[in-house]
């Protein structure tokens, strides 16, 4: 038999173990939050990083250099804008948040030069400071034409080539597209640590 202290000590643990379970998954799920922020933060300044690079490197080549030629300087201001408009169009898609929210990223599927795009790439990390002992060789492709998201396919690539380029204080790194079939594989081989 109990005895009444022990009847309402009961009664009361029976109504604060609810209470202390809702508020065990309302912590797990701040937790889980913060780190979904951190992952969010993190991304978001690795993949603005590169398109500001781009741009304060090629301003650099423009302040400093008085000498470049009309052509030159058209380019150089052409890869300036296309730089400002990859970052501007990264700001645009994180600001839409519901569909972040939702874990959704439809792909918007185009039909797109793979050289065009190695040579794209190859542009923009030329505007980034190198190690002197490190080479970056993007090897030449002719011919493939791939169905794609652009966006995505150029962050993947970004990411591969960065990384293979902070992990590689000297040597190379070789990025290359094979046909496989109907399909392509794209490479990045360097000659750093390794994973």
């Amino acid at each position: 038999a109990f005895t009444p202290l022990q009847e309402r000590l009961a009664i009361g643990m029976a109504q604060i173990a609810p209470m202390a379970l809702e508020n065990a998954r309302l912590v797990e799920e701040l937790r889980r939050a913060s780190q979904l922020k951190t992952e969010f933060v993190s991304t978001m300044s690795h993949e603005l990083r590169t398109p500001l690079s781009v741009i304060l490197g090629y301003t650099d080549i423009l302040q400093h250099d008085d000498g470049l030629a009309p052509i030159e300087r058209t380019r150089t201001l052409g890869r300036i804008r296309d730089a400002g408009l990859e970052l501007l169009e990264m700001i645009e898609a994180t600001l839409n948040l519901g569909r972040l929210e939702a874990g959704r990223d439809p792909a918007c599927l185009e039909t797109i030069p793979v050289p065009e795009l190695l040579d794209e790439l190859a542009t923009e990390f030329a505007a980034l400071t190198q190690r002197p002992a490190t080479t970056l060789r993007w090897e030449p492709v002719a011919g493939i034409l791939l169905d794609t998201d652009r966006r995505k396919l150029r962050i993947i690539i970004k990411h591969l080539v960065a990384n293979a380029l902070k992990f590689t204080p000297s040597g190379e790194v070789v990025i290359r597209c094979e046909a496989r079939g109907d399909r392509c594989a794209f490479v990045v081989r360097d000659t750093g640590i390794g994973i």
